[in-house]
């Protein structure tokens, strides 16, 4: 039996779901007062809203607005998620310092091993020469376009890459 983390097209449907529902109204109680931050624009990924993004439609993508979350990697053995932002056109993922993100306990990662790198509404994963490769749903590659819901493994770290 497939795991809706296995099929693609699951991905799309509970994003697109997601991106068509109504988002929920601030509460007006006094608790939250030093919660909110007045210059956040609405659609901000993690909080509430009070209207919907623009270039919204029902069912489809919406528009990512500035200081909203494009996509994001979700290691699932640690539950951790790391964003990458709708205007950033390189990520890169390695054991170095100078990566975005950083496997330093993983030995079996090279120190610069991959890059996802966005072009347009377009997201691709490319192998930056490690020595152990890049795999995408098991498959070793140099270069692929991600959809959404692919398992990436960098070394012995598995990451699956959600587009929002």
């Amino acid at each position: 039996m497939a795991d809706l983390y296995d099929d693609p097209k699951q991905w799309a449907k509970l994003a697109a779901k997601l991106s068509s529902e109504q988002p929920t109204k601030r509460p007006k109680t006094d608790d939250f007062a030093n919660m909110w931050d007045d210059d956040e624009p609405t659609g901000v990924i993690g909080g509430l809203t009070e209207a919907r993004p623009k270039g919204s439609s029902e069912g489809g993508p919406i528009t990512p607005m500035p200081g909203t979350i494009a996509a994001h990697l979700f290691d699932e053995v640690t539950n951790a998620a790391h964003g990458i932002g709708p205007q950033r056109l390189l990520f890169r993922m390695g054991r170095g310092r100078k990566n975005d993100l950083q496997l330093a306990l993983d030995g079996e990662a090279s120190r610069e091993h991959a890059q996802i790198t966005r072009k347009g509404d377009m997201f691709y994963v490319e192998d930056l020469g490690s020595t152990n490769g890049t795999l995408v749903d098991g498959e070793l590659v140099e270069r692929a376009r991600l959809h959404g819901g692919e398992e990436l493994q960098i070394g012995l770290t598995k990451l699956r890459f959600v587009l929002l």
